[in-house]
């Protein structure tokens, strides 16, 4: 007996050849060609013909049940359809006309695929967050040399935006905004940025380099960097900036940071080596080296 398609009626419960899903696991459909791909085809192929032969119909459903989870999962979670096409590893244009209701029926396989996709947890993406760990985060990066000017374009904002958000002139932020700061962390954090200005103005203005933040800190707004009070306000040396200037580059160091380089520098290169690289005169190297450093100071290896 040949289902009625066009009028959305379930086709007779006839056991069927379960049917691959046609894809390898690189590629969502197998127009994609590879080898793979073109093999899971010809299995889904291979299934229909045959079970077609022994009077089996194809394994379609009515896609009313994921019609509704797409609409759930795009109005009630904030997911898009592209989102919820990749978590199901279905075409694109599949979810697309599903939610349209332009499907009279779908694959089982494709049903069951969508009905198992879960809402992303955490915020939605366009729900208001605390803006705390976010500016925490890009006064962080900015004291270890990435400035506005290079975050923006990673962002895909505005260099004022991301001037607005280091500053928290605003308490809260998009969930999504939020987000992207924080995969932009952490892939910078460990990195030593090219903005020397950026680096200064974040010292001068008392920002702390990510090594002062924990992971389960940062976005607690009562946390405090290096796990106490007023730890951000002793003197800071930018054990970055202080390699690069010993390796030769021109980088402006504080007198503290000068009076660091000298002594990490002496033992390992000699006088005359340091003298040249911060561009000082010998005896000035050599006093400085004769001076025990300050006790009081926090050294950032960033």
């Amino acid at each position: 007996m040949t289902a009625c398609l066009g009028c959305h009626r379930q086709p007779p419960p006839t056991p069927a050849s379960p049917v691959p899903r046609g894809s390898c696991p690189d590629h969502p459909k197998f127009a994609a060609g590879c080898p793979p791909c073109r093999k899971a085809g010809n299995n889904r192929t291979r299934t229909r013909v045959r079970d077609r032969a022994y009077g089996r119909p194809d394994p379609v459903v009515n896609p009313a049940d994921a019609h509704d989870h797409v609409t759930h999962l795009r109005d009630q979670h904030g997911m898009s359809q592209r989102q919820i096409a990749d978590a199901a590893r279905v075409g694109h244009c599949t979810i697309n006309r599903i939610a349209a209701g332009n499907s009279p029926y779908i694959w089982a396989t494709t049903a069951a695929a969508i009905l198992a996709v879960r809402p992303a947890a955490g915020p939605r993406p366009h729900d208001s967050v605390d803006s705390t760990g976010t500016a925490r985060r890009l006064q962080a990066l900015a004291a270890v040399g990435w400035g506005a000017g290079r975050l923006a374009p990673m962002l895909g904002i505005a260099d004022r935006y991301v001037q607005s958000y280091r500053r928290r002139e605003r308490p809260a932020i998009l969930a999504k905004t939020a987000a992207a700061v924080a995969e932009l962390y952490a892939r910078l954090e460990g990195t030593a940025g090219p903005d020397t200005q950026a680096r200064r103005s974040a010292l001068a203005r008392g920002w702390v380099p990510p090594l002062a933040w924990d992971d389960g800190t940062i976005d607690d707004p009562d946390a405090q960097p290096w796990g106490g009070q007023g730890a951000d306000t002793a003197p800071v040396v930018d054990e970055v900036a202080i390699r690069r200037a010993l390796s030769g580059e021109r980088i402006k160091l504080t007198r503290l940071e000068r009076h660091h380089a000298v002594h990490h520098g002496v033992p390992r290169y000699g006088v005359n080596a340091v003298a040249a690289a911060l561009r000082m005169s010998g005896s000035t190297v050599g006093d400085l080296y004769r001076r025990p450093l300050p006790a009081s100071t926090e050294e950032v290896a960033a």
